[in-house]
């Protein structure tokens, strides 16, 4: 704006000067806001800055770039329901595509090469061309690693070689596990080396085995659902007992009541009929003694029905509980080869709180393992050398 200096003298605005100005051209996804100071240039959906061509901008989904680090990009995070995809096409083996410590969420990762020590992932679908770091941690609904050394957590994990990493999911595929830990509801193995910790609550099915001092345990309680089932019925039938564990002393104090007071009630009822009979009106103090009776013959009818009730109902949670926990028995670990000694098969109840143990024999040939109830109560491990249909 105009002024003037110290001495008063007028000072004018000169005409603003002009250097490497250049022309912005965008796509309809970015907006263009304008006013007297300034230009806005607003993206209109979740995404990156992309420059097509020299001077024209536009908002993609999807970004390449070389690496994640902390001296290039640094950690990186996106709107997950944006969908947007990262492709990191780092792939040499000596380098890392995701450097240390680096935290990467988005809808859709692809890492051509490897992750690297700290690092932190979060992605709807994960692809990991290279090895990841044994510190790494790694959430997703979808994933495919070629090596695997840290902990990944998807409800759909696909491992190409397991190199003593833990996986925990719902539907597990390895092809190759060599040491580590693998949790989850559903687990193919396509080659089993030596030293491999195996829990799942359905199933395990082992396509060779090469090894031993391999752990395979079958734990129903594995699962969210199961254990929200269990704590919840867990729950009702503590509170049931407890609720019922004194109604039976209360019921018979009134019963014995009612059977004291029984024979004066009737020579009450006796009196009344007589004065009625005479033509006299019964006095109230009688009549409220009928009453009283009669009332507390209904609340006791009341009381009872109410324990029979609640026993039903804690008889009949008992049994959900036994419904639930039969999941077990349908579960079972199949093995398409010849089996290796010492490898441990363990099935395990939460109630009661029992666990079978069965080692394996060099060369035994036992194609299905299950756990079966007997007809005298107690469990033990069937071995078939037969598939079941």
């Amino acid at each position: 704006v105009a002024g003037r200096n110290c001495k008063g003298k007028y000072l004018s605005v000169k005409d603003p000067e002009s250097d490497h100005e250049m022309l912005i051209n965008h796509t309809e996804n970015i907006l263009k806001k304008e006013d007297d100071e300034k230009i806005k240039y607003i993206s209109g959906r979740n995404g990156y800055v992309t420059e097509e061509s020299p001077g024209s901008f536009d908002i993609q989904e999807n970004m390449e770039v070389d690496e994640i680090s902390f001296k290039t990009t640094g950690s990186i995070e996106t709107d997950m329901s944006a969908e947007v995809k990262i492709n990191i096409t780092e792939d040499d083996v000596f380098k890392d595509a995701i450097g240390p410590g680096m935290s990467v969420e988005t809808y859709e990762l692809n890492i051509q090469g490897n992750v690297a020590s700290g690092a932190q992932i979060k992605a709807e679908k994960l692809s990991i061309g290279g090895q990841t770091h044994q510190t790494s941690v790694i959430e997703a609904k979808n994933a495919h690693i070629t090596i695997h050394r840290g902990t990944v957590t998807a409800e759909e994990a696909n491992v190409d070689r397991l190199e003593g990493g833990k996986i925990i999911g719902d539907i597990i595929n390895v092809k190759q596990a060599i040491g580590g830990e693998i949790i989850g509801k559903n687990i193919i193995i396509d080659e089993l080396a030596s030293n491999v910790s195996i829990t799942a609550s359905d199933t395990i099915e082992i396509k060779e085995l090469k090894g031993t001092n391999n752990k395979f345990l079958i734990d129903p309680s594995l699962t969210k659902e199961f254990n929200e089932n269990i704590e919840k019925i867990t729950i009702e039938i503590k509170d049931l007992s407890l609720r019922l564990r004194q109604v039976p002393k209360i019921l018979e104090d009134r019963k014995r009541v009612i059977d004291k007071t029984k024979p004066t009630v009737q020579m009450i009822k006796e009196k009344i009929i007589e004065l009625k009979r005479d033509g006299k009106n019964p006095p109230s103090t009688l009549l409220s003694k009928i009453r009283e009776f009669q009332s507390s013959v209904n609340e006791y009818n009341v009381s009872l029905k109410k324990y029979k009730d609640d026993k039903l109902q804690l008889k009949n949670l008992k049994e959900d509980l036994n419904q639930v926990q039969m999941k077990v028995f349908s579960a079972k670990i199949i093995n398409h080869s010849p089996w290796k000694e010492f490898n441990e098969i363990k099935f395990r109840l939460i109630s009661p709180a029992v666990e079978k143990v069965y080692n394996t024999k060099q060369h035994e040939i036992i194609r299905e393992i299950s756990l079966k109830e007997t007809d005298d109560g107690e469990y033990k491990i069937n071995k078939s050398a037969e598939y079941s249909s």
